[in-house]
């Protein structure tokens, strides 16, 4: 029944006729003095709209004496559905006396709903006249009957069930399929397996909808228990897609030794797609006496075969299959193989981690590979020193380059000597590129980062031009006081290329510290790209929330003298914009009259506004009020009009 909302008129009529009805019982209980209350209410000429919302209040409250007002409900055909509310939910033995009575005395809809009423209390004693209703002509009626039996449960109810099967009719034979099923299972529940299995085998025996049958099946088998097995393998090897389903749902869910047994029997003589399934099975049982049929699924069989029984292994959480697991995952590149590798990656267990670093130690160069890959992924600190010893040492490159990338993937900052090391060696391009990229890795995941220049900082004497220049890269992205000195130093280096590099990188510093470097290239270089270089970044930098806001205008103000070009002018309109100086709004606006720059000397201008305190609002005045004159952004005019208000109001 819909949740129905109480008319405020409807609620003052329920407060008045309790009240008044409170006068006669003002001695009762609280509880008491309520119910007697909605009682009056149902016995008044109170609207039915009332009445009906009393019923759902005697649900909550509602005792003994609430039955005969609810039960003169029931043949009324606005309120019997609210007054079946009430009764269902009173625990007493009056509510089924009310409604068996009322079972003689209704028919058509309101003798149904009496019916499911009965069904829902599970009252035994209504099993006969149940009975007799399952005769009626009327099929809405006998199957509603049907499903208050099968609700109800027990043997007399099933007996009756059951003689009903024989003679249904094609239209009414569903309905007591489903009681009967329900009749069932409720007698498995109560360990009387033998009426169980007759009322299912009698639905079995019927030829009726297909749902029906798979639940006669899926009960029978539950019935018979071990009994029940050589049915459930039987519905394994049935062509019907719905059996099959319902032994596969059983397979996963009935306990014991002995279905697994036949599980194992039985899966070697299907054929591979229903393999699948019941290698599913298996693992979801966790009977690890399944092993040595799992991995022996796992190998010359189909992919999905073989991919399946390696994930039921893992499930197993069973040690002494990793040795064959690693046996699958080192043989020749295929999905099986992956299939392999991941779960023992995956294994729920640390006895995996030894498993690693035997790979890693391992004879075959394939098998050191993925070794090096499960330490990765696997997270295996434990074993980085052997990862560091086969990044350096190991005699094929491939292992030395799956090796490296470990390092970066888990190493810590002790490892960067390793990798400083390798990248100094004359090494392929691969390793020293990897080894670059590691260290990088690596001192992005730290909080030290002295410790981490410390370490890089120390190969830059014996490196060649190109592994220094690499080491500079890393450095950069390091980016604390040291680092900052050493890139500095190689800006003065003999060779060009190392000079460069340091250059242009101590161009893209992060950090406002590298800001006179950039400024002095700016200003004095003789090499124009250079120049650009660090006018830009010089540029770039003022943004940084570090810079403080004094600093900011006179860097602005040094740019200001510096810039040639309207791209740089755009950049430093952009850094202008997060000051609050009279002076850098003086610039900005200057720029509102260059076509090309407009937009972008507007929104600055609008921006070093909204940073300006009040007490400054009519340095700014002029300038905004030629933004508004000027700009043809929507947004930067709303801003521009926002700001000039609260201006103006604090003139």
């Amino acid at each position: 029944m819909n949740k129905t909302r109480i008319h405020p008129i409807y609620m003052a009529a329920i407060a008045s006729l309790m009240t008044a009805n409170s006068i006669t019982v003002a001695a009762d209980k609280p509880e008491e003095s309520k119910e007697k209350g909605l009682i009056a209410v149902l016995q008044s000429d109170a609207p039915p709209q009332v009445k009906g919302i009393v019923c759902k209040q005697l649900a909550t409250c509602g005792t003994k004496a609430a039955v005969p007002a609810l039960a003169a409900l029931l043949s009324d055909e606005k309120l019997a559905s609210w007054a079946r509310i009430g009764l269902e939910a009173i625990p007493d033995p009056a509510v089924d006396d009310a409604l068996r009575d009322a079972m003689g005395k209704l028919q058509g809809k309101l003798l149904i709903g009496v019916i499911n009423s009965i069904g829902k209390r599970g009252d035994a004693k209504a099993v006969e006249l149940l009975s007799q209703k399952l005769k009626d002509k009327d099929p809405a009626l006998a199957a509603a009957s049907a499903a208050a039996l099968g609700r109800i449960g027990g043997d007399e109810a099933a007996k009756a069930l059951v003689k009903a099967l024989d003679k249904a009719s094609p239209e009414l034979l569903p309905a007591i399929c489903d009681g009967s099923l329900r009749c069932a299972d409720s007698l498995v529940l109560q360990n009387k397996q033998s009426m169980a299995i007759r009322i299912f085998n009698a639905v079995l025996d019927k030829k009726t909808l297909r749902h029906i049958r798979m639940e006669a099946m899926r009960g029978l088998i539950v019935a018979k228990q071990d009994a029940g097995i050589p049915m459930l393998i039987e519905q394994l090897k049935s062509d019907d897609a719905g059996m099959f389903a319902v032994a596969m749902g059983l397979a996963q869910t009935i306990p014991g030794p002995k279905l697994t047994k036949a599980l194992m029997t039985e899966v070697t003589k299907l054929p591979p797609e229903k393999q699948v399934c019941v290698i599913d099975a298996l693992g979801s049982r966790l009977d690890k006496t399944v092993v040595p049929t799992l991995l022996a699924l796992a190998k010359n069989n189909s992919t999905n075969v073989c991919i399946a029984a390696i994930g039921a292994l893992a499930r197993l959480v069973d040690a002494s299959t990793l040795p064959q697991l690693v046996e699958i995952a080192v043989a020749p590149d295929s999905e099986i193989s992956r299939a392999a590798q991941s779960a023992i990656i995956g294994f729920p267990a640390v006895d995996a981690d030894a498993t690693g670093a035997t790979m890693l130690a391992s004879q075959d160069a394939r098998v050191r590979v993925i070794g090096a890959d499960v330490i990765s992924r696997r997270m295996i600190i434990s074993a980085l020193p052997a990862v560091s010893k086969a990044a350096r040492e190991d005699a094929d490159q491939a292992v030395r380059v799956a090796s490296i990338n470990t390092l970066r993937d888990i190493g810590k900052v002790d490892d960067l000597f390793c990798l400083v090391d390798i990248l100094l060696k004359n090494n392929s391009p691969e390793e020293s590129q990897a080894a670059e990229r590691a260290m990088a890795a690596i001192c992005g995941r730290q909080t030290d980062m002295g410790a981490c220049s410390e370490k890089l900082a120390g190969g830059l004497a014996s490196a060649t031009p190109p592994k220094k220049c690499a080491l500079l890269r890393i450095l950069r992205s390091v980016g604390d006081a040291r680092s900052l000195q050493a890139v500095r130093a190689a800006m003065s280096d003999a060779n060009t290329e190392i000079r460069d590099t340091a250059t242009r990188l101590i161009c893209n510093w992060n950090t406002a510290d590298a800001s006179a470097d950039m400024l002095a290239l700016a200003k004095d270089s003789t090499n124009n790209t250079y120049k650009l270089l660090g006018l830009r970044g010089y540029i770039r930098v003022i943004v940084n929330k570090e810079v403080p806001a004094g600093q900011k205008v006179a860097m602005c103000k040094e740019a200001t003298a510096l810039v040639q070009r309207d791209d740089e002018r755009k950049i430093l309109l952009g850094a202008l914009g997060s000051t609050g100086d009279a002076e850098s709004l003086r610039i900005a606006s200057q720029y509102i009259d260059n076509a090309a720059i407009r937009d972008e000397a507007c929104l600055a201008a609008v921006s070093i506004a909204e940073h300006m305190t009040g007490d400054k609002a009519e340095l700014f005045v002029a300038d905004i009020e030629k933004v508004l004159k000027n700009t043809r952004n929507k947004n930067v005019t709303a801003r521009a009009r926002k700001v000039l208000e609260q201006a103006k109001a604090k003139q």
